[in-house]
């Protein structure tokens, strides 16, 4: 009898043993999961904030130029310009504010797309690399932004037309010419970037694909044409 008492007694434990191993390990298995699951949630939620932070320092970097060539191109003396070619003009009143603009390339153009007068860096030295066909849309839209390989590298253009300064929406008068800028996406783009959005940032190819590291949140902007389609991207990765 005391035998079989002892027994029960040791399955009873047993038993008492299972269940609460039992019990630990489906607790583990829920916690696991469902810090799994929070993890994810706060992996995508800081994803989404971030795609919208970078996606806005990265339109407002461009904001500037954007105003800089909408302001200079409703104005008299550039209508003029157009008129009378006068190269004094041109050197003293654009060429001579070429670095305000913080640009690689400004040019002036009449309405057969003829290059009238146009400035350059140092760095930057290709010449007729807007496509004709860029013209006639910035002709149709009044105002242009697009991206582009050249030897240099990847620029981004901007273009507007040329109109009185009694036209600031530009929708009294035809066009009487175009103005375009273009700056370099190099390191100093890139350098300055980084240190406003507190991120790792690179360009790179159309086809990039990020990697699924937990430790990083990456986005990647796309670089369009004039024609609307992705030429390269841009890599944002903060940890």
């Amino acid at each position: 009898m005391r035998l079989l008492a002892n027994l029960n007694t040791y399955y009873r434990l047993l038993l008492l043993i299972i269940g609460t191993s039992t019990l630990f390990f489906l607790l583990y298995l829920f916690l696991y999961f469902y810090t799994l699951k929070q993890e994810k949630e706060v992996y995508r939620a800081a994803s989404a904030e971030y795609t919208k932070e970078v996606t806005s320092i990265f339109q407002l970097n461009s904001k500037t130029h954007l105003a800089s060539i909408v302001d200079v191109t409703f104005w008299d003396e550039l209508v003029t310009f157009l008129q009378t070619k006068n190269k004094t003009w041109y050197k003293d009143y654009i060429e001579g504010e070429f670095s305000t603009y913080e640009v690689d390339y400004i040019g002036v153009f009449d309405l057969e797309r003829k290059n009238i007068s146009s400035t350059s860096s140092t760095k930057f030295r290709t010449k007729d690399f807007i496509p004709k066909a860029a013209f006639e849309r910035l002709h149709r839209t009044k105002l242009i932004r697009f991206y582009k390989r050249v030897p240099e590298g990847l620029i981004e253009v901007f273009g507007a037309t040329i109109h009185p300064s009694d036209d600031p929406k530009k929708n009294k008068y035809q066009p009487s010419g175009y103005f375009f800028m273009a700056r370099l996406l190099d390191k100093g783009f890139v350098a300055n970037l980084e240190k406003i959005s507190s991120s790792n940032i690179s360009l790179v190819s159309k086809d990039y694909m990020t990697s699924d590291a937990r430790n990083f949140i990456n986005v990647n902007l796309d670089l369009k044409d004039w024609q609307n389609d992705t030429i390269a991207k841009i890599n944002f990765e903060r940890a």
